[in-house]
């Protein structure tokens, strides 16, 4: 008796846990599909920004608009640095690769006409050599071509470039890891090193392992999942990149370098 209770209880609690992965499985594919159509109907998220783009501020004298530009890693960017005299756009889309990223650049970075524009881009990309491993070297070239493009039409509307090194990826969580690859870190490491020759004129590159990784992993008090950073993560990037910001600016003749 005891133990065909004990059976009806096991049946019981695996059917329990096995309609919970059903509605977590089928949510996840909604929210995929329902992606997948929107980048069909409107690859460069036209309507997006279209209203705030049209309600920035004009700049007071002195002051400087810094761009923040990028897929879900500067859409989650909040709060933005804390600069003095300084106003601060965030154009982040969650889930943009950098082919999406060159479209819209010239509405949502040039027509805005900032000083700098921060860059965090690419792992969107990379992330797809889970579902096409034969393609990896492609969708890393592809990457690193349209990053380039990023910069090179920036810097040729005098915009200086901050651009980040691709945030290494933390724990592959549960649901991703029947579309994770392995090769998805060195594709980061690969990628990273690529973006690290673009140092130059009108260009900075900020190397992110150097505020994130401890050892050769991600702080695990900075990872909020397998591509995002929590709040901590953020608070140490604007404690690193505040004082490089102000900088260029006072370089640059905008705001006065703060001591």
């Amino acid at each position: 008796m005891k133990l065909s209770r004990t059976i009806a209880i096991v049946l019981a609690v695996s059917l329990l846990i096995s309609g919970f992965v059903h509605i977590a499985l089928f949510r996840l594919t909604v929210r995929f599909y329902r992606e997948l159509q929107t980048v069909r109907l409107d690859p460069t998220n036209s309507r997006r920004f279209t209203a705030s783009n049209a309600g920035i501020p004009e700049l007071l004298p002195g002051q400087a608009r810094i761009v923040f530009f990028g897929d879900s890693r500067i859409a989650r960017w909040d709060p933005l640095p804390s600069l003095s005299n300084c106003q601060s756009v965030n154009r982040g889309v969650s889930g943009e690769t950098t082919a999406q990223a060159v479209l819209r650049l010239d509405r949502d970075v040039i027509g805005l006409g900032p000083s700098i524009v921060v860059v965090q881009a690419g792992i969107n990309d990379l992330k797809a050599i889970g579902l096409f491993a034969d393609r990896a070297d492609e969708i890393v070239n592809s990457c690193f071509e349209n990053l380039k493009t990023i910069v090179s039409r920036a810097v040729a509307s005098d915009i200086h470039v901050v651009i980040l090194t691709v945030f290494r990826p933390g724990p592959v969580d549960l649901l991703r890891r029947p579309v994770w690859s392995r090769e998805i870190g060195p594709a980061v490491e690969a990628i990273n090193g690529m973006i690290r020759t673009l140092n130059g004129p009108g260009v900075t590159v900020v190397d992110s392992d150097s505020i994130l990784v401890v050892g050769r992993r991600i702080n695990p008090e900075y990872t909020l999942d397998t591509l995002h950073l929590t709040a901590a993560g953020y608070e140490r990037f604007n404690t690193s990149i505040e004082p490089l910001l102000q900088g260029l600016l006072a370089q640059q003749g905008r705001v006065k370098s703060e001591k």
